[in-house]
Formats: C-alpha cells, structure tokens, sequence
C-alpha cells in the first residue's frame, strides 16, 4: 500500500507540473504472476503511469544475493529477502533507462521537455553519447 500512495501523489504531482503528456514511469517486480505484479499493474492502470513489469526467477534472485549482501553490509535474512527485489529492479531500470547526472542536465532536460514534452523526442537526445 506504501508504493501506491507516493505513486498517487507522484503522479498527481508530474501531472499538475509537466501536464498529461508526461505520465510517470513506474516498475514493479516479480515472480510470474505474483499478487504484487497484479495489483501494481492494477494501480499503474488507474493513475495512467507508463508501467513496467520486471519478471524475475529464483536463479536470477539467487545470483545476486552477494551484491545485495555487500552493498547492505549486513546478512540479516528479512533485510536481505526485501533488498533483493529492490537491488533487481534498481539495475533493470539503470540499464535500460537514462540517468540524469547532474544538476545542470537536470535544467537542460527541464528545459527541453518544457519546450518538446517528453514523447518521442526525448527518446533522440543522447543518441550520440558513447558512455
């Protein structure tokens, strides 16, 4: 319930200052068909969020258990278990999405999707960047 109230209000918050036309990206995570990824896909629906669904398998969450645990410095099993949907879903999302890297590439984006949106022509910039 916790992902879907800061959902709500995030989006609330990206419509009333960036309009309709640029609707939140959302991800959620997940084995098969769990309830989680039917009821985000639920939530993702009715706030009109641009929804992504990550679905994972025990080898794919049994494969980074040594990240997790040497970024959470810890081997508790319940901090551990909740960490790793979180580490997954946080890679899956910078891998395949651009990050904003500094202040003033957060202005120049501003900028841009203030003049263009954030439709097709976002997906142009950066076309050349071989970082």
């Amino acid at each position: 319930m916790d992902s879907s109230v800061v959902t709500s209000v995030a989006a609330q918050y990206l419509n009333e200052t960036a309009g309709k036309h640029a609707p939140l990206k959302t991800f959620s995570i997940g084995v098969k068909e769990s309830p989680d990824i039917h009821n985000a896909r639920i939530m993702a629906s009715h706030l009109g969020t641009d929804h992504e669904e990550l679905i994972v398998g025990i080898n794919e969450m049994v494969d980074c258990l040594e990240q997790v645990i040497y970024y959470l410095e810890s081997f508790d099993p319940s901090l551990v278990l909740s960490s790793v949907s979180n580490y997954l879903i946080s890679r899956y999302a910078r891998e395949n999405y651009p990050l904003i890297r500094s202040k003033e590439e957060l202005h120049y984006f501003r900028l841009f999707s203030g003049r263009f949106g954030t439709g097709k022509a976002i997906d142009t910039v950066g076309q050349w960047n071989f970082l």
